[in-house]
């Protein structure tokens, strides 16, 4: 029988000089930024309860927290609050970055 060995990788991205191992791949990391912005384009022009202004900051957070980690998101942070709308900027950026790397990857 034939024994393959393939490799593997753990990608990385520095945040504000943190490094984090990436949980997800760059693919699933972009479909799901995708979803955010699709859900939140025009959050900010109906009304929304506390109760679901909680909610949604809580699956942002944890959606940074699976893309990068356990606790990435108080890191990132750094002790300060974090809004909804601070919370879906930091999402964009971390896709922008990875979007832009895959890009130059595939042309590699």
């Amino acid at each position: 029988m034939k024994e393959i060995t393939l490799r593997h990788e753990q990608p990385q991205i520095r945040i504000d000089g943190l490094l984090f191992n990436l949980q997800m791949s760059d693919y699933d990391i972009i479909k799901r930024c995708n979803e955010i912005f699709t859900q939140y384009r025009s959050y900010e022009k109906s009304k929304h309860s506390v109760d679901e202004i909680i909610a949604d900051l809580t699956a942002i957070r944890s959606t940074i927290d699976a893309m990068l980690g356990d606790g990435a998101m108080a890191k990132l942070a750094q002790g300060k609050p974090v809004g909804i709308a601070l919370a879906i900027e930091w999402v964009a950026t971390i896709a922008k970055a990875l979007s832009e790397e895959y890009a130059e990857n595939a042309v590699r």
